[in-house]
């Protein structure tokens, strides 16, 4: 991940708008909690109907909307690109 914020200015940018923003930090330990809790191991992908069974638990959902709040709150934008960079993936 270091090596990806020194290649990637906008990775960059983003994770330091993130970085003052401590709702967005706790929103995003909440759903990885949560991620957790449900029995994803981190690091590994999960099945496709696993992943089904994830977007359909209200408590991922709320999470997610939570998160999805705090990161527009921060000013980051949050798209497929910017979601799979975080994940670095």
């Amino acid at each position: 991940m270091a090596e990806q914020l020194q290649s990637d200015p906008q990775l960059r940018e983003m994770m330091e708008k993130l970085s003052r923003h401590p709702g967005a930090i706790v929103a995003m330990q909440n759903i990885a909690q949560i991620v957790k809790d449900k029995g994803f191991e981190p690091g590994q992908t999960p099945s496709k109907m696993e992943m089904m069974k994830l977007l359909m638990d209200g408590d991922f959902r709320k999470a997610a909307q939570e998160l999805n709040n705090e990161m527009q709150k921060a000013g980051v934008e949050i798209n497929p690109d910017s979601l799979m960079k975080m994940m670095g993936k």
